[in-house]
């Protein structure tokens, strides 16, 4: 057999060896063909990819900052479709290569599919991420020009769910209507429905009915009011708002001018936003060598706006549709909340009749949304007493004297002045008797009774039931009622917790312990003796 070599050397002595060798050369001279054609065709594509890549790249980041349904599934690096797009844009990467790094991208085969592929799932991190503020949002009443789509807010921390209601005037009856829940500008999950106001409908009354984790129920009501075209609005030149909190631009009151030329003050009106203005300053040089600074004012539009304790300066502008009015406005942000006491305690005294006063050891425990706890000052005064500058302590803790019965109050101040106060009712003093109503139980014949004491006193009462004539003596006890078993005469008393005592006496004559004697005993009759 020859040398594989020498046939390779001698491609007739192969074709001789060989015959199906010219068959095979003709196919391979095919599939080069069809691969370079392949080949030109791919070029084309890129290329036309390329000249277009600006457009596409900017079309994918607008569908991934539009969506947020369903999670891209990047490179084991964890990169995002978005990064790869810019960083493609950066290094004019072909859009191919990028789409590549996809697991997805082999179902990608136009702008169409490219955008199930490159949605953004923000659900998932919406639905963990905790509120900025979880203050209430209740519905309030509201005014609007006909033709707005009026939308209504509800939101309550502890709530499961939420029902809203139309008062239907015709049929004098609350009518369902749907709504969704969304989540608002500081990531609460409110519930909102949609009314559009309706120029031949003066006023509509909505009504939300809050469903609470502890099976409670909230109810809030408010109207939806139809207004004139606004022409203009005008804010006071400062307004004073809690501070530490978001304060909603439908708060702000506003003077309103109509397009007819009335005019009203109104708190509620809808479309009112806070403007918030952020500028950026670049600096650069001309081609020929002068100094250019440039300013890029942004001009951010929000319904929420947090005060702290400065002022804060703010632009209010009415909105509706194309129309816009605007009004400057200081906010003055301000401690208005007062602290809350969480518990007052008094110390254990001994109660006495002896008119002096009794010294007590008094804690308030309280707490301040703003304060903290060292700069707390607290006093503890008798109703009707107000606290001097003298009164207040910084110490929860302190020692006090009471001076009389009734009702002490527990104050509580913060820092901007704001003052909590709770009542704390006191007895050190007592020197009146307890009030005393004796009876027997029962005021027929009978051979036994009981004694029973109807006491009345601020403080616990003890009872003796003490009998001269037989020596019974009860002693002091807890029990209000005696048992007895003959006639006599009784000393009952009565002491209170600070020693007072009341005492009365009472006569029991209606007990028979006589059986009766029998005298005689005549044929057909019969006579006794019985002293009843």
């Amino acid at each position: 057999m020859k040398n594989p070599q020498m046939l390779e050397e001698n491609p007739e002595e192969l074709a001789e060896e060989n015959p199906e060798f010219q068959e095979n050369r003709k196919e391979r001279k095919i599939w080069v063909k069809l691969i370079v054609l392949i080949g030109i065709l791919c070029f084309a594509i890129v290329t036309m990819l390329k000249l277009r890549g600006g457009k596409v790249l900017q079309k994918l980041k607008d569908m991934v900052n539009a969506e947020t349904t369903e999670t891209v599934n990047a490179t084991e690096k964890n990169q995002s479709i978005l990064d790869m797009l810019e960083a493609a844009e950066q290094e004019n990467t072909d859009i191919s290569a990028v789409l590549g790094n996809t697991e997805n991208s082999e179902d990608i085969g136009s702008i169409e599919n490219m955008e199930s592929a490159v949605k953004v799932n923000t659900s998932a991190d919406t639905a963990v991420q905790q509120p900025v503020y979880i203050e209430p949002v209740k519905i309030a009443d509201t005014y609007a020009e006909a033709g707005t789509a009026v939308i209504f807010s509800c939101y309550y921390p502890e709530a499961v769910s939420y029902n809203w209601e139309t008062y239907n005037i015709l049929t004098k009856s609350w009518e369902s209507i749907e709504s969704v829940i969304n989540i608002d500008e500081l990531q609460r999950q409110a519930s909102i429905i949609t009314i559009t106001v309706n120029k031949d409908v003066k006023d509509i009354m909505i009504r939300c009915t809050v469903h609470m984790a502890d099976d409670t129920e909230q109810i809030d009501v408010a109207s939806l009011y139809t207004i004139p075209e606004i022409k203009q609005i005008k804010a006071d030149s400062s307004y004073t708002a809690n501070a530490g909190r978001y304060l909603c631009s439908k708060e702000i009151p506003v003077n309103v001018t109509y397009q007819n030329g009335t005019t009203d003050n109104l708190i509620g009106v809808y479309g009112l936003v806070f403007v918030e203005k952020a500028e950026n300053r670049e600096f650069s040089t001309n081609e020929i060598g002068n100094n250019v600074e440039t300013i890029t004012t942004v001009n951010t539009e929000h319904c929420y706006s947090y005060i702290g304790t400065d002022d804060k300066e703010l632009i209010l502008r009415y909105r509706c549709k194309d129309r816009v009015c605007d009004t400057n406005l200081l906010v003055n942000g301000k401690d208005l909340e007062a602290p809350q006491i969480t518990g007052v305690e008094i110390s254990d005294f001994a109660i006495s009749n002896i008119d002096e006063p009794v010294k007590v050891n008094v804690s308030i425990h309280a707490e301040d949304n703003d304060t903290p706890y060292p700069y707390l000052e607290y006093a503890f005064l008798p109703t009707g007493s107000e606290p001097q500058e003298s009164d207040w302590g910084k110490k929860m803790s302190f020692e006090k004297e009471i001076t009389k019965n009734g009702i002490w109050i527990a104050y509580c101040r913060d820092q901007s002045g704001n003052v909590a106060k709770q009542e704390k009712e006191i007895i050190a003093v007592d020197q009146k008797a307890p009030e005393i109503k004796v009876r027997l139980e029962n005021n027929d014949w009978c051979q036994s009774n009981k004694i029973i004491v109807d006491a009345k006193d601020e403080l616990s009462v003890l009872f003796s039931f003490v009998c001269p004539e037989t020596g019974e003596d009860s002693g002091w006890i807890e029990r209000n009622e005696y048992s007895v078993s003959r006639n006599s005469i009784w000393k009952i008393q009565a002491k209170d917790a600070a020693g007072n005592i009341a005492s009365e006496e009472i006569t029991i004559s209606n007990i028979d312990s006589q059986i009766p004697v029998i005298k005689e005993i005549r044929e057909g009759a019969y006579q006794n003796e019985d002293n009843n």
